[in-house]
């Protein structure tokens, strides 16, 4: 006999009372299980669909918005304003890690170019 809402509710609430954190660690397992469920979750924190993505990767030219490397098998990321979610363009990992150390300062970026220039 199927199961109703109701008593799948009352099932999750139990199952989190005997299990702390037993949902975030189920929604992660499914993540996990199915790489394109989970690239269409992290896709819809930024409002974009898997098709708004590649049309963004395509109007870049296929490559990272700041170095204008094809994508290492880590493939791309959605670079964002953390304050907004606002999406600023798409990029490698590299280069959305190196914006990440620099706390996203373009103080901080233009005195690394100054460093490199010397």
């Amino acid at each position: 006999m199927a199961s109703t809402p109701e008593q799948n509710r009352l099932y999750k609430l139990r199952r989190e009372q005997r299990e702390p954190g037993w949902r975030k660690k189920e929604h992660l397992r499914q993540m996990e299980a199915d790489p394109k469920r989970k690239r269409r979750f992290r896709l819809a924190v930024y409002n974009l669909t898997v098709e708004e993505f590649n049309e963004r990767v395509a109007a870049q030219g296929g490559v990272c918005a700041i170095c204008r490397k094809p994508p290492s098998k880590k493939g791309f990321v959605v670079d964002h304003d953390h304050k907004t979610l606002v999406v600023r363009g798409i990029l490698c990992v590299r280069c959305n890690v190196a914006l990440g150390m620099a706390k996203d300062d373009v103080g901080i970026l233009k005195r690394m170019i100054e460093y490199l220039e010397r």
